[in-house]
């Protein structure tokens, strides 16, 4: 696959394809010149990293990195033409709909096959085809063999918190001493599926396939909202993602986690930034549902945060600021309402868990050593994905770019919104929780992150 990209791009670096297959050479010499140091850049990162040649790896990646950076300068109009893009493809699929409406008749009356082969038709069937049969692929290998191992690690805490609940109808520890408050909401839904289905380890952690595919599903959708063959890539790299596999087998709550973080995403945007009413709710039902999943349920406040962050440098700048306070009472309600639940669930857990277990807890589990915030590389985030820096430098290269590119506006686009949340997400946790966590609990932005790394590396070689 490798071989296959770098002489792609090596020959059409150097010549471009026109639509009367005539190849043209590029007029623009600063293009040719980028291009063909990104070339160079990415063909000595990989022989660095693989160590065919004897590089330094640091300096590989500062070359891929500064090639990376001037390829997208020079392109900097690539959000522009991106909405373009969109647009025309938009345009192209409401024609294929309608069309669609003259053409199956019968088909249109039927509720679920009328709408399944409608989108196929619009979408077009190699596309929709290939989306179904990854979606297919990821079901079957998150589900299969599912309940032949026992419960195992963590998933036993689930089993025995599940059982309680069935039997007492609250999360009471067999003392009887403490209640199990962690993973509140994703115990009740998966005592639940226990409950009706039986009591076994496949429907104990049915749950986490569920929202494991969720994740998918959600993921293919935002990254569609950016562009449709970037969100065809991203399904097919979550489809095969040993993390999301693992975790969406593992009876525990962190993919139930995951799945609320990118709903939250979606939620705030369109209702902070779009101002829909009925959005704000949902997002505040969302923030109440991760808080009763994991203590992570929190970074909902650095996704919201975000909004506040625009809405602040706004307000500085405003001259009428009484005017735009007033404007803005709902949104500053909600604020003080999500600050309030992040009160009392932090005063909640407190009560609920008394001092002695947290310490019994904390003496018999090592804890993550504390690092320096300088050493970068020490990171959780590189341990999460197991020091391989490559993705990781695209994204931050899209990050500053983005930073560097971006106007005084009222509003990001989506897709600026979703970068900025990840990076915010992701130094919030690096710099509070570097001797409490594990590289797993990046967990929450796997899909954010596939999106991402996959749109950095798609622009930057085209």
């Amino acid at each position: 696959i490798l071989s296959g990209i770098i002489g792609y791009y090596i020959l059409f670096f150097i010549f471009k394809y026109r639509i009367e297959d005539k190849l043209i050479l590029y007029s623009n010499k600063r293009k040719f010149l980028i291009k063909i140091l990104l070339t160079i850049s990415l063909i000595l990162f990989f022989l660095a990293y693989y160590k065919i040649l004897k590089i330094n790896l640091i300096i590989a990646q500062i070359v891929l990195f500064a090639a990376s950076f001037a390829s997208l300068y020079i392109n900097r109009n690539i959000f522009d033409e991106q909405e373009l893009e969109k647009d025309k493809r938009e345009i192209k699929i409401r024609i294929r709909e309608i069309k669609f409406a003259g053409k199956f008749l019968t088909l249109n009356k039927i509720p679920f096959i009328g709408k399944a082969t409608k989108w196929v038709y619009k979408e077009g069937a190699v596309y929709s085809i290939s989306a179904i049969t990854l979606f297919l692929i990821a079901f079957i290998i998150r589900i299969w063999r599912l309940g032949d191992l026992s419960l195992w690690w963590d998933e036993l805490i689930t089993g025995r918190v599940v059982t309680r609940i069935l039997e007492t109808g609250v999360p009471l520890e067999p003392s009887g001493m403490v209640y199990y408050t962690r993973g509140l909401a994703y115990h009740y839904i998966t005592s639940i599926f226990v409950f009706i289905f039986g009591h076994n380890e496949f429907w104990i952690r049915f749950p986490s396939v569920i929202f494991g595919m969720g994740i998918l599903g959600i993921s293919f959708l935002i990254a569609r909202k950016i562009d449709k063959r970037i969100a065809l890539l991203v399904l097919l790299f979550l489809t095969f993602s040993t993390y999301n596999i693992e975790y969406s087998r593992f009876a525990r709550f962190y993919m139930m986690n995951a799945i609320l973080f990118m709903l939250s995403t979606i939620a705030v945007y369109k209702g902070f930034f779009e101002n829909q009413i009925k959005y704000k709710v949902v997002s505040g039902l969302i923030f109440a549902v991760m808080l009763l999943t994991v203590q992570l349920g929190e970074l909902f406040l650095v996704v919201f945060g975000v909004f506040f962050f625009y809405k602040f440098i706004e307000f500085i700048s405003a001259k009428y600021k009484k005017i735009m306070i007033k404007k803005r009472s709902v949104d500053i309600k909600f604020s003080i309402f999500f600050l309030g639940l992040f009160g009392i669930n932090r005063l909640i857990s407190y009560i609920s868990t008394p001092k002695f277990a947290w310490e019994t807890v904390q003496d018999g589990i090592p804890q993550p050593i504390a690092y320096p915030l300088i050493k970068i590389t020490e990171w959780s985030l590189f341990k999460f994905m197991n020091n391989y820096y490559a993705p990781i430098i695209f994204v931050l290269i899209l990050g500053l770019f983005i930073v560097y590119n971006t106007k005084q506006e009222e509003k990001p686009s989506f897709f600026k919104y979703l970068v900025l949340v990840f990076f915010a997400s992701i130094l919030i946790l690096e710099i509070f929780n570097r001797d409490i966590i594990g590289p797993r609990i990046f967990l929450f932005g796997e899909a954010l992150f596939v999106i991402l790394s996959i749109f950095s590396v798609y622009y930057i070689l085209r």
